[in-house]
């Protein structure tokens, strides 16, 4: 039985997420004036995707472990660590790609990880991007992958849960490499099936967590 809260979670889930797309700039028609700088990007992620579905949770007297947010078995953390490292050569060459270049070598120096031209990488920037990005992928699969994803499918299913959170997190990566942007509906339906099944982010989050690290790893050593 659909339970009123479940309703209206899923309804702040979905409305987040077209906020996120206004404020983050996918389509230009549908775009804020205001451009965002590196750290004011990240916290408003993280504040929207993270903490304010967080704060509705338990002021709806809920259980955040029915929504994700929980420990699972070592067999599914494992195993997406096992995925990240294995796809770390599919990495190695996308990341090569002129569109990846431009893009990640950008966003890292805004973030003050690398200097501009030549590229040189400052150990404590590059730190300071890791722990941000890894906090900013929290939020992420916390909020797709958790508050969104468990709210619809008590209203409408998993089949329903699974596409719509793979769509909105498709078109949050718009304005990415294009690679980036068509991979991510695949990856995030692959990752909605495996959080319905393990019922934790954990996994989810391991493997999205260590691509985007490697990622930048392959990014920077192409650079040279």
């Amino acid at each position: 039985m659909i339970k009123k809260h479940d309703i209206w979670l899923a309804i702040m889930g979905t409305s987040l997420g077209i906020c996120l797309l206004y404020l983050n700039g996918g389509w230009s028609s549908f775009r804020s004036s205001h451009p965002m700088d590196f750290l004011e990007y990240y916290l408003i992620n993280d504040i929207a995707l993270l903490v304010m579905p967080l704060i509705v949770i338990t002021l709806c007297g809920l259980n955040t472990s029915d929504y994700g947010l929980r420990s699972c078995s070592r067999k599914h953390i494992i195993a997406a660590a096992v995925i990240g490292v294995l796809f770390f050569p599919v990495v190695l060459i996308t990341a090569k790609a002129p569109e990846f270049q431009a893009y990640y070598l950008q966003v890292m120096r805004q973030s003050g990880a690398i200097t501009d031209v030549p590229v040189e990488i400052s150990i404590f920037g590059f730190i300071r991007h890791q722990i941000i990005l890894i906090t900013y992928m929290f939020a992420w699969e916390w909020f797709f992958r958790g508050f969104l994803l468990m709210s619809v499918q008590r209203m409408s299913g998993s089949v329903v849960a699974v596409l719509v959170q793979a769509v909105l997190f498709t078109i949050m990566h718009l304005g990415k490499p294009t690679i980036e942007v068509v991979s991510s509906f695949f990856g995030a339906v692959l990752l909605g099936m495996w959080a319905l099944r393990s019922r934790s982010i954990l996994p989810c989050f391991t493997v999205h967590a260590l691509l985007t690290s490697l990622n930048d790893v392959a990014v920077l050593m192409h650079s040279r």
